[in-house]
């Protein structure tokens, strides 16, 4: 199209249509005269004054005149209509927006009756590039009267603010779903059995799941890791974990720390800590950090609990091993008490015999580590306290983790005169009596664990019973020697006292025989020769009666059976 120059528009009295770019130079050379607004020089003067500042704005506005509603717009304005323009330009305004005629109706009506109609936002379906589109609209329509002061159209500065709404509405829709995303993410947070938590990339924190509030009885609140260390991790592990926190932030990698987190009653439970770092996918700075804290304390006692045993099994060989070749109780309980002193890391390890009026007791062997005393010696039980006897009477471990704290100051005395200050002393009863005692100290104060305990219960009944044994072993070893001696000397011993035997057959005065059931003798000794003076032979071929008074054969027959 060749858009005729803004000057020869002034010659033809066109002042009206001077400059205006685009839209100006189609204006001046517009057909005018067959439209319904006739020629441009014959226009109303309130028309020519609107559309001399129309198109010298540069905001979007139009201009609808006479009952046709004869369409005039700047260039700013050409921009809305898009593909509707140039032949939007002196057509019916509301054929022009012919698709949403029904929504611009009561407008334009209201402003050919002569009432202004302001707009901040009204949403239109627009048809101006080939496909329907949603678009919103600020306006201002004046209604314009002619030199008769008859409404003769209407003007209007509008402005497009589709951007605008559309922008707002998807940073609303943004913010609704990111509050729905958020409460979803606390649903399936507060879900999972684990402590949740997220901080910023310094510590700070943002977010905890119900399960802190639930475990710590703290409700959340804004605060850093730092102070979560200080004031409800372990006093043990706060250093540990920070330092951990920060290396993870120096080096952007997982932060992985075990430590033991403080319950609402005060007790401390471990957990697995893992906080993963959350980059900007841009700078590759860490920008959050997103965690999770897992309550491993039950595991955690599993492995110390096994740990134990493996190390208890392993002692209790070792014991074994060493006292196994051992043949008197001394050597056994030295050895004992020994290795037990340095597998529990004690001060003195004894063992002790009872009086029998089981108050006195004499240690009689000990080990001491270095820096520690020898306690052997003889004691009072009664010394030791109420407590002491009363247990250890009736058979029942005394378990003193600090005697200054734990007994009255005399009885404490006697513990911290020989250089105790935590005990365990375990009683062996036999027989409804205090027999013995083995005893593990510590020369400063010593919480004992149920381990320890249980170790020393089963050394203690492990060692008397090797004790015994020992004993009875060498007392079969003595039975044995005799017996073994008897042997050897038996032959040498039996023809002894054979010669013992046949010389005092031969002196004995006394008449002695041997002889069967039947009354026949078979052996006789030298006095009957003596006496009677029958010879050997006549004496053992004849029946003891040939020998006999008549008289006396009655009486002494009569006993034996016939």
């Amino acid at each position: 199209m060749t858009l005729a120059p803004a000057a020869p528009a002034a010659a033809k009295g066109y002042d009206h249509l001077i400059g205006g770019g685009e839209m100006g130079a189609l204006m001046r050379e517009h057909q005018w005269f067959a439209s319904p607004l006739g020629a441009a020089e014959g226009w109303p003067l309130p028309l020519k004054t609107l559309v001399g500042v129309m198109l010298g704005s540069n905001q979007p506005m139009f201009i609808a005149w006479g009952p046709e509603r004869t369409l005039l717009y700047n260039d700013t304005y050409a921009e809305i209509l898009a593909s509707k323009h140039p032949a939007a330009l002196g057509r019916d305004f509301l054929e022009v927006w012919s698709e949403i005629r029904a929504d611009l109706v009561p407008i334009v009506s209201q402003a050919y009756a002569g009432g202004p109609v302001q707009m901040d936002d009204i949403k239109l379906v627009m048809d101006r590039k080939g496909y329907p589109e949603e678009t919103h609209f600020s306006f201002f329509y004046a209604p314009v009267r002619d030199e008769g002061g008859r409404v003769g159209g209407l003007y209007c500065a509008c402005n497009e603010i589709t951007g605008q709404v559309l922008a707002e509405r998807r940073r609303r829709e943004s913010e609704i779903a990111l509050r729905e995303s958020e409460a979803r993410f606390r649903v399936m947070a507060d879900a999972v059995p684990q402590i949740i938590w997220i901080t910023d990339r310094d510590g700070r924190t943002e977010f905890f799941n119900k399960q802190w509030s639930n475990y710590t009885g703290a409700a959340f609140e804004a605060t850093t890791a730092a102070d979560i260390a200080a004031n409800f991790v372990h006093p043990d592990d706060g250093a540990a974990t920070v330092a951990a926190f920060e290396e993870a932030r120096r080096a952007g990698t997982t932060f992985l720390v075990e430590h033991r987190i403080r319950s609402k009653t005060g007790d401390y439970r471990w957990f697995l800590v893992r906080g993963e770092p959350y980059h900007d996918q841009q700078t590759g700075q860490i920008v959050r950090w997103f965690g999770a804290s897992v309550d491993i304390h039950d595991r955690r006692r599993a492995e110390a609990a096994l740990r134990e045993s493996e190390a208890r099994l392993s002692f209790l060989d070792r014991l074994g091993a060493e006292t196994a070749p051992l043949v008197d109780a001394d050597s056994v309980l030295a050895t004992t008490t020994r290795l037990l002193g340095e597998h529990l890391h004690l001060s003195v390890c004894a063992y002790a015999d009872m009086d029998e009026d089981e108050n006195g007791f004499t240690i009689r062997g000990d080990w001491a580590a270095p820096g520690s005393q020898s306690i052997v010696g003889h004691y009072s039980l009664a010394d030791f306290g109420k407590l002491a006897v009363e247990n250890l009477s009736a058979g029942v471990p005394l378990v003193i983790n600090d005697n200054l704290r734990e007994l009255a100051p005399e009885e404490a005395a006697t513990f911290q005169s020989i250089g105790i200050a935590a005990t365990i002393c375990m009683p062996l009863v036999k027989e409804g009596r205090l027999t013995a005692l083995m005893a593990i100290h510590d020369r400063v104060p010593r919480v004992w664990t149920e381990a320890e305990l249980g170790l020393l219960r089963e050394v203690t009944a492990r060692s008397w019973s090797h004790v015994e044994r020992v004993a009875s072993t060498a007392e079969l070893r003595e039975s044995e020697a005799r017996l073994r001696e008897l042997n050897e000397t038996l032959e040498a011993r039996v023809t002894e006292r054979t010669a013992e035997r046949n010389h005092l057959w031969t002196l004995s005065q006394d008449m002695l025989a041997r002889a069967d059931f039947g009354g026949m003798m078979s052996a006789v000794s030298p006095a009957w020769t003596r006496v009677l003076g029958w010879s050997e032979t006549e004496l053992l071929t004849r029946p003891y009666a040939f020998f006999m008074h008549p008289d006396d054969m009655e009486p002494t027959l009569a006993p034996w059976p016939a």
